[in-house]
């Protein structure tokens, strides 16, 4: 974890630099997260980024690893991560959509059989 501070504290503080002298893999890491930006700049002689810089999800993680018990920003951790946010997953949002044309289907049958509104 130690790696990824200096990492992340290092691009803050040198905007624009290359990955030249960084583990690939942890600025890979970091990148596909969106925690920093820059140009993947890889090709069959080696691995590289340029032009790197902290996001503002990057900034609030690197205070979240420095200061664990810091109140956390949406961006660091975004709402479909949260494990009780069922209606933003697959199974939630069929279900949701199903539930609606059952309920919308309940309300026309109603409306059709007992009120004798006609919908068409």
């Amino acid at each position: 974890m130690n790696s990824v501070i200096e990492i992340l504290e290092f691009i803050k503080s040198h905007k624009g630099c290359d990955s030249q002298d960084m583990d690939y893999h942890v600025v890979l890491d970091l990148y596909n997260q969106d925690y920093v930006d820059g140009t993947d700049v890889s090709s069959f002689d080696g691995f590289a980024f340029k032009n790197l810089r902290l996001t503002i999800s990057g900034c609030e993680y690197l205070e979240l690893l420095k200061n664990p018990k810091a109140e956390q920003n949406h961006a660091v951790s975004p709402a479909a991560n949260i494990i009780n946010n069922w209606h933003n997953k697959p199974i939630g949002k069929i279900f949701i959509g199903v539930s609606i044309i059952v309920l919308a289907g309940a309300i026309f049958f109603l409306m059709y059989h007992n009120f004798g509104i006609r919908l068409g």
